[in-house]
């Protein structure tokens, strides 16, 4: 998948995300949330800027890198939560969810 396909998020939204595979938030510093999983030992940072989407070449180092699943694999969970809760939010991610190939 490439940069410009993925959809912009809020970090409240990536932090739902982490939170539903096993993230706990550890300590803040300043605007930058760090959290860690118990289970995998690893630890991400991520931005908590009011307002503002994270970039999309941060939300994929996030993804891939720190958290160490694919961004297809980020996304199902992003768009279940979405649809179990309704928050309202699904729809920034329809057209992108309609193009997976399963």
């Amino acid at each position: 998948m490439t940069i410009k396909k993925l959809p912009l998020l809020k970090s409240k939204e990536v932090i739902r995300v982490l939170e539903r595979l096993g993230f706990q938030k550890d300590r803040q510093k300043g605007s930058h949330l760090i959290m860690f999983n118990n289970f995998t030992k690893r630890r991400t940072t991520v931005p908590v800027h009011k307002g503002k989407d994270i970039k999309k070449s941060l939300l994929k180092g996030i993804i891939e890198e720190d958290v160490g699943i694919t961004i297809e694999e980020f996304f199902i969970y992003y768009y279940e939560f979405n649809f179990l809760w309704g928050n309202g939010e699904c729809d920034r991610i329809q057209a992108f969810t309609a193009s997976w190939r399963f």
